[in-house]
Order: C-alpha cells, then structure tokens, then sequence
C-alpha cells in the first residue's frame, strides 16, 4: 500500500486524491473477508481520475467488480443512472 500511496501522490497530488488513498486502503479489507465489492466509476472523473483509483483496485481486492461508464463525471448516478443502475443489478444478479 505504501507504494501505492508514493506513485499516486506523485501523480496526482491533489487532497481530493490522498483522500481516496486512505479509502482505497479499505477496501483491501473486502478482499481479505472474502466480501464481494462492485465500483462504478466515470472516465471522464476529473475530480478522482480513474487512473489514479478506480483502475488500480483490482489489484488491492481479488473480490472486486470495477465498472467504468464512458464519458461519466465524479457525480455519475447523477448523470448517468440508468448506466448505473444497469451495472448494480448485473453485480447482484451474479
């Protein structure tokens, strides 16, 4: 986790991004409890871009479903819910 922290606080060194460290961190805990865990994220997120969260989690949890919606900004239920609806229901149907 630590150099996980180093590499994206090099990248993006925003508070908003050091924040989701610290909740990226948690949701390792998942993984250990064996605890499936679906992520919906926008590519377009400008305020926690994907690359610096959303595509890195599969690597902290083996038990996680990451979704990425197109074009999506942070806020995606907001502005794209029928995408997000759509990936939630896929996640507990399996």
């Amino acid at each position: 986790m630590h150099d996980l922290r180093n590499s994206v606080e090099r990248r993006y060194p925003t508070a908003a991004v050091r924040t989701q460290i610290g909740f990226m961190a948690k949701l390792t805990v998942g993984s250990e409890q064996g605890v499936p865990t679906l992520v919906v994220h926008g590519t377009a997120d400008r305020i926690l871009p994907i690359d610096a969260t959303a595509r890195l989690l599969p690597d902290l949890n083996t038990d996680m479903t990451v979704v990425e919606v197109d074009g999506a900004p942070h806020g995606l239920a907001w502005t794209h819910p029928a995408e997000v609806n759509q990936a939630i229901l896929a996640f507990l149907e399996n």
